[in-house]
């Protein structure tokens, strides 16, 4: 139940064009829904320019380019809005952290082109004050990248091995959608008809409003590891295992311990320490799944899992406490296969 409304929050939001059964695979697109979506999506739009605090102000920006002919006439746009955030929260990491990421992201990094002054403005802003956290340097990795110099790139795999995290802050704008979506409730009559409480409609919503099909910073990552790793000097080769080793083990996200799981395994790391890491994970994405969905309905246990996601600043360590509370094992036993499962789609992923 909870992966097929994630995949139709995903759906709705990403198109305004449709919605999806809760049976498996899609249905035509009903012409009914994408007017009022996007009349939804235009109200959750004003509402967050009317806050205009510089979080709300990007995620004013994420809706930009979704809402109606109407409304977009006269509203600034999705750089402008960032932009403006950007330059009212100086300091703030979380700010500072979508400007470089996400229109590093949408605007920049698909294209052979100069970084914009305002997404390198961010992404020297991110370094000073998250220098720490490998996802802080994605943009210089970026530029290295494009560059093609195998040292700059090396260089840059180092640095972002030698952090001490790797946390990116989707989970930090979750909990800013929350209260707008509280307030402007996701309308139900789009969603598939299912038993799930208004909070966990609320969360699901807010996680899909995370989900960006452009991924290009963390694809950097795998194109400057590639498969073919005897193609690239031994520098680079070890720089790759080590920041495998650092994203699978420290990041806070589903999404992004793919991400370092793939790294460990492209990189060459021995069958022990890549499969015993990806069965690790597999068992937390499977489970976590049936947790979810067993609590769907369950107000009080919804509200747990958000604090948890809060208190630990972690979708990992959120998933490892629903676990315990329904006497479930955070690792899987010896026999346990993961197979076709369903999985968590994850925060940002």
């Amino acid at each position: 139940m909870i992966r097929c409304l994630l995949t139709a929050f995903s759906f709705v939001v990403m198109t305004c064009s449709g919605a999806l059964a809760l049976a498996e695979g899609p249905v035509p697109a009903k012409p009914s829904v994408a007017v009022p979506l996007q009349q939804y999506l235009g109200r959750v739009f004003e509402a967050l320019v009317a806050r205009n605090t510089p979080r709300a102000l990007i995620l004013a920006s994420t809706l930009r380019d979704k809402l109606g002919s109407d409304l977009a006439t006269n509203a600034s746009s999705q750089a402008e809005l960032a932009l403006l955030a950007m330059q009212r929260a100086p300091t703030d990491v979380v700010v500072q952290w979508h400007v470089a990421m996400e229109l590093g992201e949408v605007t920049l990094l698909a294209v052979e082109r100069p970084l914009p002054a305002g997404v390198s403005d961010a992404a020297t802003r991110l370094l000073e004050i998250d220098s720490d956290n490998g996802v802080s340097w994605l943009v210089p990795l970026a530029v290295a990248w494009q560059s093609k110099k195998d040292d700059d790139i090396s260089a840059m795999l180092e640095k972002i091995a030698s952090t001490k995290r790797y946390e990116d802050y989707s989970i930090d704008l979750v909990f800013e959608w929350l209260p707008v979506l509280r307030a402007e409730p996701f309308p139900r009559q789009d969603l598939p008809a299912a038993a799930v409480s208004d909070e966990a409609i609320a969360l699901l919503a807010a996680e899909a409003l995370m989900w960006n099909p452009k991924m290009h910073l963390r694809q950097h990552l795998l194109d400057a590891c590639p498969p073919d790793i005897q193609s690239i000097s031994t520098r680079r080769r070890d720089a790759c295992l080590s920041v495998g080793r650092l994203v699978s083990s420290k990041a806070n996200t589903l999404a992004n311990r793919r991400v370092g799981i793939e790294l460990l395994h492209v990189a060459g790391s021995d069958d022990a320490e890549y499969l015993g890491a990806r069965r690790e994970l597999d068992w937390l994405d499977i489970q976590g799944a049936k947790a979810l969905d067993s609590v769907a309905d369950d107000l009080a246990a919804i509200q747990r899992f958000e604090a948890d996601l809060r208190d630990t600043h972690s979708e990992i360590e959120a998933v490892r406490r629903l676990l315990a509370r329904r006497g479930i094992a955070p690792s899987p036993p010896d026999d346990w296969q993961a197979g076709q499962q369903a999985r968590m789609p994850g925060i940002g992923g």
